[in-house]
């Protein structure tokens, strides 16, 4: 079996990220920081057929890709990064891989993503140092059973704040992995050169339908304004002509059978005012 140096390695993903970047239409740039093995594993048989994943280090693709049109426009790379290559639409994969989440225990120095809750209830500890620590950290216990149970859900670290050792021992000895991770899919690079940004990856189809029919609408709005004629204006401004004929019509007088009643009624109000006049 033949051992490759490091260049070698970085050679030949260099070759492999080129040729697929060839082979297929899209790539998208994913972040797999604390994605376990199994998270991956997953996300790979959901795309086996319509994409091919590759983890590589960000310099060997930044230079494999550099000459791919749009690529000066990615932006910054992740460090822990993972390229998906797919001729499938990338609102689809990233709707597909961002749906695929796991939990993970949390480490000492991480900052907290939301509140970190210790729930009330039973546990399966024994009571000892850990007992104490819990003590330690506000949270009211009890021995029920032999064993140590929650009395009440308690707080134990707040969103953007930074975990404690203690705390995350205590919530590895609990079994609680509060943090969800998933592979953050960042940016997309079509093949036409087109950049797309996690914002608009991460738009709903529903919410694109949306904001095309309100654009439609928009623009339908300013055409009927501007007076241009189009299958959408049409009845609209042939409406609009109509009714401003008639007006016309009838402030200069003129009889027809759309104006007559109007100019009759406006004949009769301007008798009665004449008569109050008068009288």
């Amino acid at each position: 079996m033949m051992v490759l140096s490091k260049k070698e390695k970085k050679i030949r993903t260099a070759e492999l990220i080129r040729r697929l970047s060839s082979e297929y239409q899209n790539i998208l740039f994913a972040d797999f920081y604390r994605v376990p093995a199994d998270l991956m594993q997953r996300i790979r048989a959901s795309l086996r057929g319509s994409a091919k994943i590759l983890v590589s280090k960000r310099r060997i693709a930044e230079k494999a890709l550099k000459d791919k049109k749009g690529f000066d426009s990615i932006g910054e790379l992740p460090r822990n990064l993972a390229l998906i290559f797919t001729n499938e639409s990338v609102f689809e994969i990233y709707s597909k891989v961002s749906g695929m989440t796991t939990k993970v225990f949390v480490r000492p120095g991480e900052v907290a993503e939301s509140d970190i809750v210790i729930p009330k209830g039973p546990t399966d500890l024994m009571p000892g140092p850990v007992l104490n620590d819990l003590k330690a950290m506000g949270i009211p216990t009890k021995i029920k059973g032999g064993k140590v149970e929650i009395e009440e859900d308690t707080v134990v670290v707040k969103a953007g704040d930074l975990i404690p050792r203690h705390v995350a021992e205590v919530l590895r000895a609990l079994k609680i992995a509060p943090r969800e991770v998933k592979l953050r899919i960042k940016t997309a690079l079509d093949k036409d050169g087109v950049v797309y940004k996690e914002d608009v990856l991460s738009t709903t189809e529903e919410e694109i339908y949306g904001m095309v029919a309100d654009a439609s609408a928009r623009a339908i709005a300013i055409a009927i304004e501007l007076g241009e004629l189009n299958e959408r204006t049409a009845n609209v401004l042939i409406s609009r002509a109509y009714m401003n004929a008639i007006n016309l019509a009838t402030e200069v007088g003129i009889i027809t059978d759309k104006t007559a009643e109007m100019l009759l009624i406006k004949a009769i109000m301007r008798a009665k005012t004449l008569s109050s006049y008068v009288s």
